[in-house]
């Protein structure tokens, strides 16, 4: 596990500030009974539940896993000197769930005992043990977390019962901050958290052709590629997050798509509406933060995306063989830019599509032939292109409006790079554009393989933007 730190504190203002003891030590974490003579009556709120809302109340965002509580952490500050730390883990066995109309407010059963004074209050929802250790033993909400390693299931923001991590929705002025006196009536004080991923959803667009470059896909699945692997458990206000200067990510993204950790989920039907986002059978994936220098121009490295895996069947095989049953086989692409796209040759056997090169040195690509292993091929959709910025309790709607040529044989490459079936170069033909690399800025390719557009929503309202996709 990697833990990065990051000299954030001048950034975040006094509220936060006061927290860093000086010299950087950690804070005094206090004993059972250390001073505690005052005490706090917690609760939280977590962003809009469905099902248990009055009629006409609420909003169908999330499923019922999307906002379970199965534990928090509170951890309560000192706000000046002294530099105290109190840390409580509570089961939601120890807490009381809102009754109908406010079923997303939880109340502590049981007054935390704390020190009196002023205190800075963030509340942890199911967060991974990576970050609950970290935060003990003398770090802090404005430092940077490097995400676990997904295979540890439980220890991930998104745990393997498919409940997700949230922490405090807000830090703006004092709405953290509580005075707390010394013994007498607990001292009611509400936090109010939400999720620290954004969800993915995917669909087709209503009439979609799935007839593309001589053959048809089928089987259109998706999952998300490029996921930060550094994130702040705090609301990002005035700050950003380790991967924000282009090409400063690349350390701190994981393998642009591992579908064996992130496996691919199907593309959901074109009838899916956003009554639905919240509907247990809607197929989606999650994805932390990441933002990056929009203002430069993101480049494909520093990017989260949608991959979108597809079945890719041939209508003509040029070596008259007969497919092998798992669907794999090998293309050439040609300068012969005909009525069915990319003058592709499709074969049954790699020592075909290598005679077609031998054959033909005019027309064919010289590279060596594209390999599509059980027929599939691969597109990416980058969502929300006003920042490509993907931001934590964001909905995330895309569409698939065309498919327009086959895509690459591997998910990890671009589309428009060398070997890729819409690179511009070809031997006989045309040149419209250098090939496409990793850190070039993103922009439009010609003859862009896929196309869709974006809705994106805050997780717990329907304010939504629109979008065209590249």
């Amino acid at each position: 596990m990697k833990i990065k730190q990051y000299a954030a504190f001048a950034l975040m203002g006094l509220a936060l500030g006061a927290c860093n003891k000086p010299g950087g030590e950690g804070p005094d974490s206090l004993g059972p009974d250390e001073g505690k003579t005052g005490r706090l009556k917690l609760s939280f709120a977590l962003p809009d539940k469905i099902g248990t809302y009055a009629p006409g109340d609420g909003d169908d965002n999330a499923t019922d896993a999307e906002v379970a509580v199965d534990y928090i952490d509170v951890f309560i500050y000192d706000d000046g000197g002294g530099f105290g730390l109190t840390h409580e883990t509570i089961l939601a066995a120890d807490m009381t769930q809102g009754p109908v109309g406010t079923p997303n407010v939880w109340t502590l059963d049981d007054p935390i005992p704390v020190r009196p004074g002023r205190k800075q209050v963030y509340v942890g929802v199911n967060l991974p043990s990576y970050i609950v250790n970290r935060l003990v033993t003398g770090h802090y909400v404005n430092e940077s977390f490097a995400s676990a390693d997904p295979a540890a299931g439980d220890d991930d923001l998104v745990r393997s019962t498919g409940h997700l991590a949230f922490f405090n929705a807000d830090l703006t002025g004092d709405v953290h901050i509580v005075d707390v006196p010394e013994t007498g009536t607990p001292t009611p004080f509400s936090v109010n958290v939400s999720r620290l991923v954004a969800k993915i959803i995917v669909k087709e667009g209503s009439g979609l052709s799935k007839v593309a470059s001589g053959g048809v896909v089928s089987d259109l699945q998706f999952t998300i590629g490029q996921r930060n692997d550094s994130i702040y458990v705090m609301p990002l206000e005035g700050l950003v997050d380790p991967n924000f200067e282009n090409g400063a990510g690349v350390g701190e993204l994981e393998d642009p798509v591992d579908d064996i950790l992130y496996p691919y989920v199907q593309v959901n039907p074109s009838t899916l509406t956003s009554a639905d986002w919240g509907a247990v059978g809607t197929n989606k994936v999650y994805a932390p933060e990441n933002t990056v220098d929009g203002s430069v121009g993101a480049q494909h490295q520093d990017v989260t995306y949608v991959s979108v895996r597809a079945k890719f069947t041939p209508n003509v095989w040029d070596d008259g063989g007969t497919p092998d049953a798992s669907g794999e086989f090998w293309a050439v692409f040609t300068g012969s830019d005909d009525d069915e796209g990319l003058g592709q040759r499709y074969f049954t056997t790699e020592a075909a599509a290598d005679q077609f090169i031998i054959d033909n040195p005019s027309i064919a690509a010289t590279d060596a032939p594209s390999h599509y292993v059980n027929g599939h091929c691969y597109y990416r959709l980058y969502l929300n292109p006003d920042s490509y910025n993907i931001l934590r309790n964001n909905l995330y709607e895309a569409t698939i409006t065309h498919i327009n040529y086959i895509g690459t044989p591997t998910p990890d490459m671009l589309p428009g790079s060398a070997g890729s079936p819409t690179h511009p170069t070809f031997p006989g033909g045309y040149e419209l554009a250098p090939a496409v690399t990793q850190t070039d800025v993103i922009e439009n390719i010609p003859r862009n393989p896929i196309g869709g557009s974006v809705q994106i929503s805050e997780w717990e309202g329907l304010h939504q933007r629109d979008y065209e996709l590249q």
